[in-house]
């Protein structure tokens, strides 16, 4: 009998352990196949910023504002040489800074991993609430895809942490839980379960108003199966 009950148990575990495969499996594109909505995103909020007006700086968002009306189009490679153009010739003023941040996403775009992971680097987050903590995600997916799994773990707990200080309580339901869920999803990748499950646990807890909340609980079980 108690062989029995053994073999049910084990059984009954199997099923768990492959239901939580497949559900695993369905979010691991959240990493490699995520920067289309990270793109739209950042080119959204951008869109609606102004620059100040310092002559050199007006130049070089004259400039950036070229590339931007053909940002994302697949046929023009005309935007990037302007980034690229915009980002040397003002790295020193905001638009060059922006202009670092489009060029590595339109190489990311074009899965130019090693020319994404370059400009994304030089990119100078800021203190907002979106735009920098979305643009340190980006980078993470980027490490991703190019296997640095632990550069892309530690870079989304970077941009979690960044999105929580802009924050004024010092949470964001927003960028936060999405950064972390990545990394939790790499580190399961990684069979480091007990740090993905404590991540999901702390997204479980802290994030309450999160849309990512409820679909919390799948993620925990998929990390409590040894």
């Amino acid at each position: 009998m108690a062989k029995k009950n053994q073999k049910a148990t084990q059984t009954e575990a199997a099923k768990v352990a492959n239901k939580s495969e497949e559900f695993f499996n369905k979010h691991k594109k959240l990493i490699l196949g995520g920067l289309g909505a990270i793109l739209l995103i950042i080119v959204a909020i951008i869109g609606y910023k102004q620059f100040i007006v310092k002559p050199r700086e007006l130049k070089a968002n004259n400039a950036l504002a070229k590339g931007q009306n053909m940002f994302g189009n697949p046929t023009d490679s005309v935007s990037l040489k302007t980034f690229l153009s915009v980002a040397d010739e003002y790295s020193s003023t905001d638009a060059g800074n922006l202009a670092n941040l489009y060029s590595g996403l339109e190489y990311a775009r074009q899965e130019k991993w090693d020319e994404a992971a370059k400009y994304l680097e030089a990119y100078k987050p800021g203190d907002d609430l979106m735009v920098s903590p979305m643009a340190i995600v980006a980078l993470g997916d980027v490490y991703a895809n190019q296997k640095k799994m632990d550069e892309a773990v530690s870079t989304f707990k970077r941009a979690a942490d960044l999105a929580n200080k802009a924050n004024s309580e010092g949470k964001s339901n927003s960028v936060a839980p999405i950064a972390l869920r990545k990394a939790g999803i790499i580190l399961l990748e990684q069979g480091k379960k007990d740090e993905a499950l404590a991540i999901f646990e702390d997204i479980k807890a802290n994030y309450p108003q999160s849309p990512l909340y409820n679909e919390m609980d799948k993620f925990i079980e998929y990390a409590s199966v040894k």
